[in-house]
């Protein structure tokens, strides 16, 4: 028999809708009813998720290094600025770290850019972390490969992390950092939250398959999959189950899509909003 799931939090989503998490069994959908939320309408009046492949990206304004002592190799970071922002800012901004850091840019640029300058948003800096060219998967995934996830975190908690707050803009409060990961790249996310779990704030996974049910976090969890994509919308579900269990404020939800980066590119802006409320 299913155990049957504690109540949640309500949360208001940057898109207008109300979330409910309720105690339910993991074959009930997440229940919504309408509500109007200004942040949604300012979201959906200015967010641009179209032909991201072609965007003129502005060059002059991020910034590339690359770090590792611990990986026994170079690993490239790319840095976005949002509008207004440098590396010379005296400002200091709330900081995403980002798995599948090739990324960063697009997100940042192409996604985030109109919502900030039209207020919708605050601005953020994310720290783009590039994935490993041939074992993305032992990296990211606890559950595959502890070791090999481990050594991976040591980089990004005693390398990436130090030398972002000595060079970057940002805050280095847990309540100012957020991880974010997509597919693999949430597992990651989630592994983090429960193996760091005093240095994030916020950990945002979407489509994270993989079912941290023996780990704990003290982090805020933001949970997304596609109702498109059995198998990540099942292990989203059990964690989801697992951390409510846990009383850890969560965030869950689910969209009408696959496994597909329209839909991570068009539900980050909601999951920003709520991590930085």
């Amino acid at each position: 028999m299913t155990k049957p799931l504690k109540p949640a939090v309500l949360v208001l989503n940057a898109i207008g809708w109300l979330v409910i998490v309720l105690g339910c069994s993991a074959n009930d959908e997440t229940q919504t009813t309408r509500t109007p939320l200004s942040s949604s309408q300012c979201i959906e009046k200015y967010a641009s998720f179209n032909d991201v492949e072609n965007f003129n990206y502005d060059k002059s304004r991020f910034y590339s290094h690359q770090l590792s002592y611990s990986l026994s190799e170079e690993r490239k970071l790319d840095i976005y600025f949002p509008p207004g922002y440098g590396i010379n800012s005296n400002a200091k901004l709330p900081v995403v770290y980002m798995a599948d850091g090739q990324s960063a840019i697009t997100y940042g640029q192409a996604i985030l850019d109109p919502l900030i300058r039209a207020g919708c948003l605050p601005a953020v800096i994310i720290v783009g972390i590039y994935s490993h060219p041939t074992n993305r998967h032992g990296e990211y995934v606890i559950t595959q490969d502890e070791a090999m996830f481990n050594l991976h975190a040591d980089f990004v908690l005693h390398e990436v992390i130090p030398w972002a707050e000595r060079t970057l803009p940002i805050r280095s409060d847990p309540e100012g950092r957020i991880v974010f990961g997509f597919s693999n790249g949430g597992d990651f996310a989630l592994g983090m939250a429960t193996q760091a779990p005093t240095t994030f704030g916020t950990a945002i996974a979407f489509s994270a398959p993989r079912r941290l049910l023996r780990y704990q976090t003290q982090s805020r969890v933001f949970l997304l999959a596609g109702k498109r994509e059995v198998t990540f919308l099942a292990g989203t579900k059990e964690t989801a189950r697992h951390f409510i269990e846990s009383e850890v404020e969560l965030y869950f939800n689910t969209r009408d899509a696959g496994h597909e980066s329209s839909m991570w590119m068009a539900a980050f802006p909601e999951a920003l909003h709520w991590a930085l409320k």
